[in-house]
């Protein structure tokens, strides 16, 4: 059920970069599970309908291609920043993660 929900608030976000919607979705659930655990290791968890896209850079020369998901932590409202790296042919990984 908490999939159908991220998945639900994603979607929204997703409208806006439409274009990179199969690269959105084959990083997001990764994406959604390491945001869980980011939180978890702050002792907090995710606001499930908070997390979306923030950007993407899917620039066609390079071999790699990034998306960044966002949301917030329920107990401290901190931001999670997550940067997602996909190369071409490869599984997303999580690349980098900023806290606010």
């Amino acid at each position: 059920m908490k999939f159908v929900l991220i998945a639900l608030a994603l979607t929204f976000s997703v409208s806006s970069f439409a274009k990179h919607e199969k690269l959105i979705k084959a990083c997001e659930g990764a994406a959604i599970d390491i945001l869980q655990e980011r939180a978890e290791k702050l002792g907090d968890e995710m606001i499930v309908e908070s997390i979306k896209v923030d950007e993407v850079d899917a620039r066609a020369l390079n071999p790699f291609k990034y998306v960044w998901f966002k949301g917030n932590t329920v107990k401290t409202g901190e931001e999670i920043i997550l940067l997602m790296q996909k190369p071409i042919g490869g599984e997303c990984r999580a690349y980098s993660t900023f806290y606010r």
